[in-house]
């Protein structure tokens, strides 16, 4: 029986079996402007960290 819904789990992000189709089409976009090579800069901001936290480190 197919997947009603689909709600991805730990263990399927972590070995990438999955990924936010955002990266997908941002791909597509820039392979066809061809800009699939351009170096970007990305900017992350989060509003509050897990338990408390005064910082953290996105690697």
């Amino acid at each position: 029986m197919p997947r009603r819904f689909f709600v991805v789990t730990e263990e399927e992000i972590s070995k990438g079996k999955v990924v936010d189709v955002y990266f997908l089409r941002t791909m597509k976009v820039l392979r066809e402007k061809g800009l699939d090579r351009t170096r970007v800069i990305m900017e992350i901001s989060a509003r509050s960290l897990p338990q408390g936290w005064d910082w953290g480190v996105l690697a």
